[in-house]
């Protein structure tokens, strides 16, 4: 069987039992994506990846770093057919205002689940303020 946990390893003890193998963990102050700490704010994250344990079943996770965040985690809402999320979200308070603008992070995993940059969008400064889209230099 697949496995969903809410909550990260500060409120989930199957989340901190198997921290160290997740792609993606919030704690209070940030986020930890792929080892890249995405600093501050109000995070609520989901992702998806094989369990540790169990590599042909998959865990799904819904986690924040606040209680403003946990507040979010309703909108990301992956339970479902056509939900039209990538493999992992990372989401601010303006989510709710700017939709996918709202987003500090999105992406797939690589086939063996790592992460692979080009298949990922960062906030260029990760937080609430900085949801808003990377400008482009020439």
């Amino acid at each position: 069987r697949n496995l969903l946990l809410i909550g990260g390893p500060e409120t989930n003890s199957e989340a901190r039992r198997i921290e160290k193998d997740l792609l993606l963990v919030a704690r209070d102050g940030g986020v930890t994506l792929a080892g890249m700490p995405l600093r501050g704010g109000d995070f609520a994250a989901a992702h998806w990846q094989p369990h540790p344990e169990h590599l042909q079943r998959r865990v799904l996770l819904l986690q924040a770093s606040s209680a403003r965040g946990d507040d979010l985690l309703f909108s990301l809402n992956p339970i479902g057919g056509g939900h039209g999320l990538p493999d992992f979200v990372v989401a601010t308070p303006l989510v709710r205002l700017q939709s996918w603008g709202g987003l500090a992070a999105a992406g797939h995993w690589t086939p063996r689940f790592t992460f692979d940059r080009s298949a990922a969008w960062l906030a260029t400064e990760p937080g609430p303020a900085s949801a808003r889209p990377a400008v482009r230099r020439r």
